[in-house]
């Protein structure tokens, strides 16, 4: 109890410390919902609240607003910081970019890897496509890259590749039909020499059966032997086609039947009473020759030569 006869601890409240009701109609109080708790000081009553943030989106006064393009977006007021002025014409739309034109080498590489493979089969001149299609390939990547200037890369990459291996195929093509065609040329020289000696050795037997039958001479006059019945170089008498009037040739010697080889392809020259050279020609132009040289055929004496 102190000296005025109260009680401390009994002491009525101060009505202007409790809080008051707030009037019918009166807005709230701004309540910052981030504010930490209000703590009791020492006296037991709490601190004013802090005073509310500024207006949401507006900005400080030290900003100043981008200048504006005719036609740009004018925010209204007190809807925070404006959008950025949309881009010059012709620039499209951030993020974007204006679509670059496809490239033309890229798609003429895949039309010429086409024209090569459908056409390269059949004759030599579209094959001629394949390696400016891969030139065009190559072209057509370096233009379509990352920083390049047309779209299509793809394409290129795709007509190149085919390209490429056009160009592989036709190479090993090439070595194989080469390597075939000699084999087959080898195989024909190889037939050509054992049947033209084959033929040679016929020709020498009758060559002197017509010697033995002509009285010892090469010459005209005596008899034909290319005859039907004329086998394994015994004539029958009486049975051969006549008398030779010309000069001696292989067709009054031997028939279609009697060489391995055709006797058109042969060629007989009489160069003497017992003396005689012929020459045989291989298929085509360039193909070989060989000739038989009869020095006596009396004596057998006689070579073979290539020219």
């Amino acid at each position: 109890m102190n000296e005025s006869g109260t009680n401390e601890g009994n002491a009525a409240p101060d009505p202007s410390s409790a809080q008051q009701p707030r009037a019918w109609g009166a807005p709230a109080p701004e309540v910052n919902p981030y504010a930490a708790p209000a703590m009791p000081d020492a006296l037991g009553a709490a601190p004013p609240p802090p005073p509310p943030p500024p207006a949401y989106g507006a900005p400080p006064a030290h900003y100043a607003r981008p200048p504006q393009y005719p036609g740009a977006y004018m925010p209204l007021p007190g809807y925070g910081i404006p959008p950025p002025p949309p881009p010059p014409p012709g620039m499209g739309m951030p993020g974007f970019g204006i679509p670059k034109p496809h490239s033309g080498k890229a798609t003429a590489s895949l039309v010429c890897a086409g024209v090569g493979l459908v056409g390269g089969a059949m004759c030599f001149l579209p094959a001629l496509a394949i390696p400016v299609g891969l030139v065009l390939g190559f072209m057509g990547i370096a233009e379509t890259g990352e920083n390049g200037t047309r779209s299509g890369r793809g394409i290129a990459i795709a007509g190149t590749v085919l390209n490429g291996l056009l160009v592989i195929a036709s190479i090993v093509g090439i070595v194989l039909f080469v390597s075939l065609a000699q084999r087959g040329s080898q195989a024909r020289d190889e037939s050509f020499m054992i049947k033209s000696d084959d033929d040679f050795a016929k020709i020498r037997t009758r060559l002197r059966e017509y010697y033995d039958a002509n009285r010892k001479s090469l010459g005209p006059g005596g008899p034909r032997l290319a005859s039907p019945d004329y086998a394994k170089g015994n004539a029958p008498a009486g049975r051969s086609l006549g008398t030779v009037q010309q000069p001696l040739t292989i067709e009054d010697l031997c028939g279609s039947g009697d060489l391995s080889l055709p006797p058109s392809m042969y060629e007989l020259t009489v160069t003497g009473s017992a003396s005689a050279t012929v020459r045989v020609h291989s298929w085509g132009r360039g193909g070989k020759v060989r000739v038989m040289k009869v020095f006596d055929i009396a004596l057998g004496q006689f070579t073979i030569e290539d020219e």
